[in-house]
């Protein structure tokens, strides 16, 4: 029994002793095969465009499509317009963010308020946020109150469920310790629910960003002067469709930096499950 005692303490001990993958490593890992496979679909697009199975016109060259981005990014336009889709989105996020995650406190917490409100929150969530888009713009108007209003729209319900389902998953051995040692409702969520639900909340609001674009895109689409939405479809009329899609990529680049952003404060506010993460990065 000793023998076998000693074995698993030496295995322990080999194991322990690997070295972990370096930060570079890791970087590389991560980076290089999208960028890869974005390379091969750039390429692909370019021999299916410079073939002409589709008009030029209609499906320019990504390499046309840089050239213009990189006019675009000359004028001061481009960057007023952006300006403005950032502000409607970020305003949609924040405020959808808000009313998620309290709603989701809410009907997490109370069986009462879940029974009472949730139903009534899927109704809201079955009907498609375009269709409401006109009623929305007629009541807030053209300007900017409109779009914000849309993106909240949009971007609330991730928050809202992923709040609700972090806050039930906790552990329930854990809670009812807790309740043993008369800890007060606040104790258990400050101490337990909170902790545990925010990776889920996380995720929920890393889907609300994305979201809260998509709101302010909607609405400028629909009704705006200002915004990349109506850069968009003003280039879309004109049939340049490469300045379209510069607008486009502009956009994307746009929300992928606010992703990115989140993604950081995820792991710099739930750094306890920074080893976890690196060990499901780690090759097997």
């Amino acid at each position: 029994m000793s023998t076998d005692l000693a074995s698993h303490l030496n295995g322990q001990t080999e194991l322990e002793a690997q070295p972990r993958p370096s930060r570079l490593r890791r970087v590389a890992g991560s980076t290089v095969p999208p960028l890869i496979t974005g390379l091969v679909i750039l390429f692909g697009l370019e021999v299916f465009s410079r073939a002409e199975v589709l008009p030029p016109i209609l499906f320019p060259s990504p390499f046309s499509v840089f050239a213009e981005m990189g006019h675009q990014a000359t004028t001061n336009f481009l960057w007023s317009n952006l300006w403005t889709t950032f502000q409607e989105a970020a305003l949609g996020f924040v405020i959808g963010s808000l009313i998620g995650l309290m709603g989701g406190v809410a009907i997490g917490l109370s069986r009462m308020v879940s029974k009472a409100i949730y139903p009534f929150v899927i109704v809201v969530q079955a009907i498609p946020r375009v269709a409401l888009a006109p009623v929305i713009i007629a009541f807030f108007g053209f300007g900017m109150s409109s779009k914000v209003v849309i993106a909240v729209a949009i971007c609330f319900f991730p928050v809202l469920i992923n709040t609700i389902v972090g806050l039930r998953q906790a552990d329930q051995s854990a809670l009812l310790l807790m309740r043993s040692l008369q800890a007060t409702r606040w104790q258990a969520f400050k101490k337990l629910l909170l902790p545990s639900a925010l990776p889920s909340i996380f995720a929920g609001l890393k889907t609300a960003m994305t979201f809260a674009f998509i709101g302010a895109i909607v609405g400028e689409l629909m009704a705006a002067n200002q915004g990349i939405g109506q850069l968009i479809e003003h280039a879309a009329f004109q049939l340049r469709f490469d300045a379209m899609f510069g607008y486009i990529l502009w956009l994307a680049l746009l929300s992928l930096i606010a992703f990115g952003v989140m993604e950081w404060l995820d792991h710099k506010l739930i750094f306890w499950t920074e080893d976890i993460r690196s060990e499901g990065r780690e090759p097997k």
